[in-house]
């Protein structure tokens, strides 16, 4: 008995005190909280799911005219959700718990399937790529008939053949050494004039296979060739064109590059000449003359040159708090860089924030452990399940009640990576400035309000570089002059600066301080107008004030979606 006690608290010592975790930690729990779709085109639509370890969706059904997908593990806010869409493609969305995870159905008004998914589960982003299956049908149709077809061996071209040969030259014309490869392949050859402007060559082979001696010397000097019957026709892409008559003019729609400097762009990246495109720059348009594997490869260059660009919204909250809310400013402030926790329950609503540095390996603490504390009075749950409500706006709507601050504006603007983007939101005060002798007045114009302006620049990785300034100004008296005209004290602040943030990385500008000192005189009526004695009728006051304006501002990518090129032959 004493042997199986000894040896049970062994194995219990081994099992307490061995090395490494005995229990894995669990994964954080995996939440979608925002969806986002968009229709493009006529015939696709992508679908941006946002959340936090995000697993890859699958598809449970997409026969009849909705598509449902299974996100396993997964939840939302509430249990229930939808909302519709006035979408050719989409009419509606709705999300609700099954058992295993969360189902996820796109109701359509055409039949659609899923054609790809974008993201590298878990993840907090998942872009969903759907097309309608009459365009996955044609897509497949024209695949099919782009396919090559099989061409029969033809030992004739320097291309095909398996032959080898042994060569030696020292500083001998290229024609000479074409005349020669043409006798030992037995068929004629025509020369484009262009070749006997290339100097004299030096080259030496032993038993090395004729297709890779050819292919060195058109790939040396640019060159090409074309075979008809027993018939070489040996060089330049344009003149091999020529020849075979085969050269054809072809029309490109420009969409979103300066039409101007395409020609001398394109004619160093294609084999193309500057020469033979022609600029339309009231249409837009470019006319090329080539080949057709000349245009094919001008117009895959042309595709990616013409590129549409990000385009970065820029969302910004001017607030203005009073001195005695600091506590309450660096809560919404810690709100807005970390990451928010909510709890809700019959009596209300309560959130806090927790911090974290990396999004992607997010694992919020839970009861107890949570720090912070903010009671958001009015908010209810379905109104969280919705997504109808933003925590950052929530702590704002909170200062706002307790009158400790003020929203002073909202503004969000657009504008293409690289590209200036302003938006006022001012009010144009008109005031007499001055008057002549004969009294007629002379007006002038203040502009008071919110000014946003900024440059963004898209990056690697997701990273914008912004070049911002923003302003906002008010009047805080308005003064008489010595013929009766009065003219707005006006007082403004501004911000300009240069940050590197990430795509829905929120920053804070902020410090900008404003004092007022206000005097207020009360009377008794007519007691108090009474020369000397009235003073003891009236009763002054003054109030010191001391506010600071935050500016928080959130940038957002958007991609957008580009299609091919319009094109056709004249």
């Amino acid at each position: 008995m004493r042997n199986k006690t000894i040896a049970f608290f062994v194995v219990l010592f081994a099992f307490i005190f061995a090395p490494g975790p005995l229990f894995s930690e669990p994964l954080p729990p995996s939440v979608l909280s925002g969806i986002m779709p968009q229709q493009v085109g006529a015939d696709r639509m992508t679908v941006t799911i946002q959340g936090m370890n995000l697993p890859r969706p699958e598809v449970m059904n997409q026969d009849g005219g909705f598509v449902d997908l299974i996100f396993k593990g997964t939840t939302v806010p509430s249990s229930r959700w939808e909302r519709l869409y006035n979408f050719p493609i989409l009419s509606k969305v709705e999300m609700d718990h099954v058992e295993g995870g969360l189902r996820v159905r796109f109701v359509t008004g055409e039949k659609i399937a899923l054609h790809s998914v974008k993201g590298d589960p878990p993840c907090n982003r998942i872009l969903l790529d759907f097309r309608t299956v009459s365009s996955l049908k044609r897509d497949e149709s024209a695949k099919k008939l782009k396919e090559p077809r099989r061409i029969p061996v033809d030992g004739s071209d320097p291309f095909q053949t398996n032959r080898r040969i042994s060569v030696d030259f020292r500083s001998v014309d290229i024609q000479d050494v074409f005349r020669m490869l043409a006798d030992m392949m037995k068929v004629n050859i025509v020369l484009d004039p262009s070749v006997a402007e290339i100097p004299p060559l030096t080259m030496r082979f032993d038993e090395a296979p004729l297709r890779e001696v050819f292919g060195y010397l058109m790939r040396l000097y640019g060159l090409s060739y074309a075979k008809v019957g027993k018939t070489l026709v040996i060089g330049s892409p344009e003149g091999i064109s020529k020849v075979m008559g085969e050269e054809k003019t072809r029309v490109y729609d420009v969409a979103y590059s300066d039409v101007k400097t395409l020609p001398d762009m394109l004619g160093g990246l294609t084999t193309i000449p500057k020469e033979k495109i022609t600029v339309d720059e009231r249409l837009g348009r470019l006319f090329v003359k080539g080949s057709e594997n000349q245009l094919s490869d001008f117009e895959r260059v042309l595709q990616t040159v013409d590129d549409p660009g990000k385009q970065v919204m820029l969302r910004a909250r001017i607030i203005e708090i009073k001195d005695e809310a600091s506590d309450e400013l660096e809560t919404m402030l810690n709100a807005v860089y970390k990451h928010w926790w909510l709890s809700t329950s019959s009596s209300g609503a309560e959130g806090g924030y927790s911090y974290v540095k990396d999004p992607d390996s997010y694992n919020p603490p839970t009861g107890e452990d949570r720090p912070g504390g903010i009671e958001f009075p009015g908010i209810e749950i379905p109104d969280i399940g919705t997504g109808g409500i933003r925590l950052l706006d929530t702590g704002l709507k909170a200062l706002v009640t307790a009158n400790k601050g003020k929203v002073l504006a909202n503004p969000s603007v657009i504008t293409v990576s690289g590209q200036k983007a302003s938006i006022k939101l001012v009010e144009n005060l008109k005031y007499i400035s001055a008057r002549d002798d004969a009294g007629n007045p002379t007006y002038s114009d203040e502009e008071v309000g919110p000014k946003l302006e900024f440059t963004p620049l898209v990056g690697r990785d997701g990273v914008i570089s912004v070049e911002l300034s923003i302003a906002t100004g008010e009047v805080i008296a308005w003064k008489e002059g010595n013929q009766g005209e009065e003219f707005p004290q006006t007082s403004e602040r501004e911000v300009v600066t240069s940050i590197r943030v990430r795509d829905g990385e929120p920053f804070v500008v902020g410090g900008l301080f404003n004092e007022r000192h206000t005097e207020n005189t009360t009377k008794i009526p007519i007691l108090g107008d009474i020369p000397l004695l009235g003073e003891f009728f009236k009763s002054k006051s003054k109030t010191d004030d001391r506010t600071e304006v935050v500016m928080v501002v959130i940038p957002y990518i958007l991609n957008v979606t580009d299609g091919p090129i319009e094109r056709w032959d004249l």
